[in-house]
């Protein structure tokens, strides 16, 4: 259980508070925080390794959230011999306090949640604390099946973001389920003519379903959000008979605080590379199968498979480039090819600023 606890004014307020309230409070190490300080307070003087095994998470995480919570005023270490060891501190400094022992308060209580709602807009910095997954899988005939979940934490009074978009071809039959928390939603579509002979389908709750969602959800309420929908593939012709699909998207400009994205092709597919791409820099390629970690972001790539995690990033973009080569040439014929060797297939997606794809 989190309590805010706010001491002093936002103009006080060290960066560094801030950005450890974010990385704590916003994401999932708010968990992760959690239980680290309940560790620390049941057990004093653990090290990371004991953490890393307790709560078995990978010792880098649990780093950074002990950072975090150190910058916090909420957690200590010292050197005992050559050993670090951590412990949670009693005092509170800093700008937040995870407090293992309250209790939730009455329902005539519930005002202040406005206020800590509040607290947490104006130190994140966001309108909307946005948790997202993403779930593709790319059958042998090119159609790319999604699965969509959004979790969104209101903290203002601006409307909720439950837009979604993606790019299909006029021709191809297109279907879109939605709901929210868990019920079947109305939902309107329009499109917009892309170069390429393409179209892209920006998909709206129905008339009246945003009203009616924003006003059964107050401010520190949490709507879910779910899409599903199906397509065929849109990939350019790359080298030796590879192709190269795109996948961009928009992080904290859309008020997205944590991604997690998985890809999975059919058996007769491979994925041959993956690149990621943060605001048009290279963040990492991989041309085997692999993991690596850094600046928050985490990823992996299997002969079919590939997954990228991020949290608490201040990027504006992410890009996913994968590269796809199948078994047979017919396999791909039934695939959308746009543009040539060196397509940037992302171009037009970026250029009409579809709002989450």
């Amino acid at each position: 259980m989190v309590f805010l606890y706010w001491r002093g004014s936002m103009e006080e307020t060290p960066p560094e508070l801030r950005e450890a309230y974010r990385s704590l409070l916003c994401g999932p190490r708010s968990d992760l925080a959690w239980r680290i300080y309940t560790a620390l307070t049941d057990s004093p003087g653990l090290t990371v390794d004991e953490l890393a095994e307790e709560l078995g998470v990978n010792h880098l995480r649990v780093r950074r959230a002990l950072w975090s919570l150190e910058r916090l005023g909420l957690a200590g270490r010292r050197i005992e011999g050559r050993v670090e060891r951590w412990y949670a501190s009693r005092r509170v400094y800093g700008v937040v306090r995870l407090n293992p022992y309250a209790v939730l308060p009455s329902p005539g209580e519930l005002a202040g949640v406005d206020e800590l709602a509040g607290l947490l807009r104006r130190l994140a910095g966001l309108e909307h604390f946005v948790a997202r997954r993403v779930e593709w899988f790319l059958r042998r005939d090119g159609i790319l099946t999604y699965r969509e979940t959004r979790r969104i934490l209101r903290l203002s009074e601006r409307p909720l973001p439950l837009g979604y978009a993606t790019i299909v071809a006029p021709r191809d039959p297109y279907r879109v389920v939605v709901r929210i928390n868990g019920k079947d939603a109305e939902h309107e579509e329009h499109r917009v003519p892309l170069p390429g002979g393409l179209e892209a389908v920006y998909v709206y709750p129905g008339r009246g379903v945003q009203e009616k969602v924003e006003a059964s959800t107050p401010i520190g309420g949490s709507v879910y959000l779910e899409v599903e929908d199906s397509k065929r593939i849109v990939v350019c012709r790359g080298r030796g008979g590879v192709y190269v699909a795109c996948f961009p998207n928009p992080m904290a400009h859309r008020g997205i605080y944590t991604l997690s994205y998985r890809f999975r092709v059919a058996e007769q597919l491979r994925l041959v590379a993956a690149e990621v791409v943060v605001d048009g820099r290279r963040l990492t390629r991989l041309e085997a199968p692999g993991s690596g970690e850094s600046m928050g972001y985490r990823w992996m790539l299997e002969t079919r498979g590939f997954g990228l995690e991020c949290e608490a990033v201040k990027a504006g973009w992410i890009n996913v480039l994968l590269e796809l080569e199948p078994r047979y040439r017919s396999d791909a014929e039934s695939w959308i090819v746009v543009g040539g060797e060196g397509c940037d297939p992302c171009r037009p997606l970026i250029a009409y600023d579809a709002p989450l794809l």
